[in-house]
């Protein structure tokens, strides 16, 4: 007699159970059976090749019959199903879990990285103060000025001569870079000798009037002045005419500038020339210039 034994084992290397069958031969355990098998003759039946051949072939059915159930252990029975249902469960879930971290990462790392916003008008501004610009007022306005001046003068020919003055007066702002306004000068041309003959202290004063045009925003400018003067020579010698005059200046800050600057006077005075046989008397106009170096200040 022959039978048949299924083993289920768990496989921990594949993680899987595995079904393992044996056939057990179990001869001569039924030999003392009371009643043995006859044939139909009436003796005893032994059994011979066909008989085995017989008990082979069921065992191989009862084998394929098996091995045709599926190798998992859900068709064993409903809590083994449940089980591994569970186990799978929670191994899949870190899975998703991982799989959904990269995509937000690789989703994060393709967005392009945020430029810091950089206010170009906030850096710009302390360059733009270390510039002088004429327009600091928030409003045009008038100012106050006095000057002093200081170089030198010819009134005869070629004859250089050391010349000084103040001046003090007001200008008014007649546009965005123009300023126009009054002034009065007070100076002395120092006297000097020429081939024996003796220059003395000249004093003059002038009352007239001046402008200055401002280049943009810039500290440069020009200045123009126009006006009448009249001049003490000593001895009783007065000339009296007019003068105009420009320069260039640069300006420190919005009270203090610098200016060079040219005037010339120019005058008429009277003469008479006697002889031994004639008197001639007449009128001529004559000219002064003045070269000057200026500090103004203005409040």
């Amino acid at each position: 007699m022959t039978a048949i034994r299924a083993v289920l084992r768990w496989n921990h290397s594949h993680d899987r159970p595995d079904l393992e069958v044996r056939v057990i031969s179990t001869r001569g355990r039924h030999a003392a059976c009371p009643m043995p098998p006859t044939s139909a003759r009436g003796g005893t039946a032994a059994p011979g090749p066909q008989g085995n051949t017989m008990q082979f072939a069921r065992a191989l059915l009862f084998i394929a019959a098996v091995a045709a159930l599926p190798v998992h252990a859900q068709s064993v029975s409903p809590a083994w199903d449940a089980y591994r249902a569970g186990q799978q469960s929670d191994k899949a879930a870190p899975v998703a879990q991982t799989e959904e971290d990269v995509v937000l990462t690789e989703a994060t790392a393709a967005q392009p990285a945020a430029l810091p916003v950089v206010d170009t008008a906030a850096r710009a501004a302390p360059a733009a103060q270390s510039v002088y610009d004429a327009s600091d007022d928030a409003a045009p306005r008038g100012a106050f000025f006095v000057a002093a001046q200081a170089g030198q003068a010819w009134i005869v020919d070629d004859l250089r001569q050391d010349a000084r003055a103040i001046s003090a007066g007001y200008r008014w702002q007649a546009g965005p870079v123009v300023q126009v306004g009054i002034e009065g000068v007070a100076g002395r041309i120092d006297g000097t000798t020429d081939r024996g003959y003796r220059l003395a202290d000249t004093d003059y004063a002038s009352l007239g009037a001046n402008a200055r045009f401002q280049f943009g925003q810039g500290p440069m400018f020009a200045m123009a002045r126009l006006g009448y003067w009249r001049a003490d020579a000593g001895n009783d010698d007065t000339v009296d005419g007019a003068y105009a005059g420009f320069g260039l200046g640069v300006d420190f800050n919005r009270h203090v500038n610098l200016t060079l600057a040219y005037t010339l006077h120019a005058y008429a005075s009277s003469y008479c020339y006697s002889s031994r046989w004639s008197t001639s008397c007449g009128t001529e106009v004559n000219r002064a210039d003045l070269v000057t170096l200026g500090l103004e200040a203005r409040f």
